[in-house]
């Protein structure tokens, strides 16, 4: 693990994630922000390299946002 970047800079930076993707997608409540986020975040648990999974879970998250759900209205 990088000792510049601690588990609590990298739940601060999940905050700085979960704010941005509530900012690009205004559409979904942050709840579903926070529990899609957590979701992603925890797939990365176990794994010793750490420095780059703020932006890995971003990407995931805002791709699993961007899709359609199953149980959304067609427009």
């Amino acid at each position: 693990m990088n000792p510049d970047l601690l588990p609590n800079d990298e739940h601060r930076h999940l905050e700085f994630v979960m704010d941005r993707l509530r900012r690009k997608r205004p559409d979904v409540t942050g709840e579903v922000i926070c529990e899609t986020v957590d979701r992603v975040h925890h797939r990365f648990d176990g794994c010793r390299v750490r420095d780059f999974v703020p932006l890995l879970v971003e990407r995931r998250a805002e791709g699993e946002l961007a899709a359609p759900q199953p149980d959304s209205p067609a427009l």
